[in-house]
């Protein structure tokens, strides 16, 4: 059941139901048989892998040994679930990396020291299969999330209207603005050669834009769901456009698992405490690890690594102007997003080749352009807007205005129709039906 169906939102206002009309102990007795339930629903084999998976990790947290030897072992039996969704294309796995990895650090932090183990196996599982994030993350660890997941939760009015506001907001990014671009994008991609030049380069801004908006669209859809239900997810994405370096830009991507991977892959392997030399090394390998867990295409795993040495050339630039390392920043990410989204590598190479083949600027004015890239250019006007709103919202939230509270202060039919016309912008202007299959979330897939 994927979170673009509206089988998706009908499952969850069924379940906003049954959670509020059961007694406040039984609530997350729902909210786990419900996760479940949707688990099986996504992927039965899935559902089965993840259960044995939390029974393992479960398991070590009791016995609590102190011996790397034991350690050691439960992460060998929870790696071939990574393996399984890295290496072989097996649909039903998808999202068993996130929920992996959030088992390894439950028990990683448990031989440290730093975590008391679960006692309940039934809270554990409700921690491990939350439904609204287990197919696309975040990461969570368990001594973070666990006290808002297992806390008394009652029905709060603007608690749940907020949650369905980042619903809503969500899927606007998604149909309105990722799946809008990704029709430019896919047409120039897979015309590269007779689409060149600007063509390319605005293709590789669509696609920015496009991962963008499906990342952070996913995310409201997530962190909307969980707080509908009275429960807070860790942030995992702030504003990354806005970032001033590739440094600050990976604190602000997917934060989860940027500092999942600092925690237990780049301080393991040293840090920055043995030198430059190895700190740059230590850099280089996290990336790599970074590319491989995005995929076993070599693309990726040269992705991982450029970003790796975009970190380690920074170490050695002066410091500039602000505006100007934005824009240098956006710059390289636009370059290495090419390398991202090419199937191949002769694929990358063709289109860097026919980027600079020829020099035609005048082709975005011209109107059969936009017929060329795949859509007309009234088709493209909501996708214009949706961009400048969608960063307009950002600029907003960069500064830290908080537009649900200001929305919350007027009058509720002013709210409602406010509501109302994002539901209709949706509904009248995203990307999907007949003409176009409206696609999963980009990162469903890794």
């Amino acid at each position: 059941m994927p979170f673009i169906s509206i089988y998706f939102v009908l499952f969850v206002l069924l379940l906003n139901f049954i959670y509020y009309c059961a007694p406040v102990k039984y609530r997350r007795i729902v909210l786990l048989g419900g996760s479940i339930l949707y688990v099986a629903m996504c992927s039965g084999t899935a559902a089965w892998m993840l259960i044995a998976a939390a029974a393992v990790s479960f398991l070590y947290g009791l016995w609590k040994p102190a011996r790397k030897g034991t350690v050691i072992v439960v992460l060998i039996l929870l790696l071939p679930m990574l393996c399984v969704r890295v290496f072989p294309d097996f649909m039903g796995a998808v999202g068993l990396s996130f929920y992996t990895l959030s088992l390894i650090s439950y028990v990683i932090d448990i031989y440290r020291g730093e975590l008391e183990p679960e006692k309940s196996f039934g809270r554990y599982l409700l921690f491990v299969t939350f439904f609204p994030k287990i197919v696309q993350g975040p990461i969570t660890r368990y001594e973070s999330f666990s006290t808002s997941l297992y806390q008394d939760h009652f029905f709060d009015y603007r608690e749940f209207t907020f949650g369905w506001q980042r619903i809503l907001w969500g899927y606007f990014l998604k149909f309105v603005v990722a799946d809008k671009a990704g029709i430019m994008v896919d047409t120039v991609y897979g015309n590269y050669r007779e689409l060149q030049g600007v063509y390319i380069a605005v293709a590789a801004i669509l696609y920015c834009i496009q991962i963008y908006a499906d990342f952070n669209g996913c995310i409201q859809i997530v962190t909307g769901v969980a707080e509908t239900f009275g429960i807070e997810l860790p942030i995992n994405f702030r504003q990354p456009y806005f970032a001033d370096s590739i440094r600050e830009y990976w604190r602000r991507w997917h934060i989860s698992l940027s500092t999942w991977l600092r925690d237990y892959v780049y301080i393991p392997l040293g840090g920055n405490r043995k030198g430059k030399v190895r700190k740059y090394v230590n850099i280089m390998l996290v990336f790599a690890v970074s590319g491989l867990w995005h995929g076993n295409n070599i693309t990726f795993w040269i992705w991982g690594l450029i970003h790796g040495l975009y970190q380690v050339l920074e170490s050695f630039w002066q410091d500039t102007g602000r505006w100007y390392r934005k824009v240098i920043t956006f710059m390289q990410l636009t370059f290495a997003f090419i390398l991202f989204r090419a199937e191949s590598l002769q694929h990358f190479a063709g289109l860097v080749k026919g980027l600079f083949a020829t020099f035609n600027p005048e082709a975005v004015l011209n109107g059969d352009a936009y017929y060329r890239m795949g859509l007309s250019r009234l088709q493209t006007l909501p996708l214009i807007c949706g961009i400048i709103l969608m960063f307009a919202v950002d600029y907003l939230h960069e500064r830290d205005v908080r537009i649900r509270d200001y929305i919350a202060g007027k009058p509720l039919p002013l709210r409602w129709s406010i509501y109302l016309l994002v539901v209709l912008f949706v509904v009248i202007f995203g990307t999907y039906g007949p003409a176009y299959a409206a696609n999963q979330f980009i990162y469903g897939q890794f």
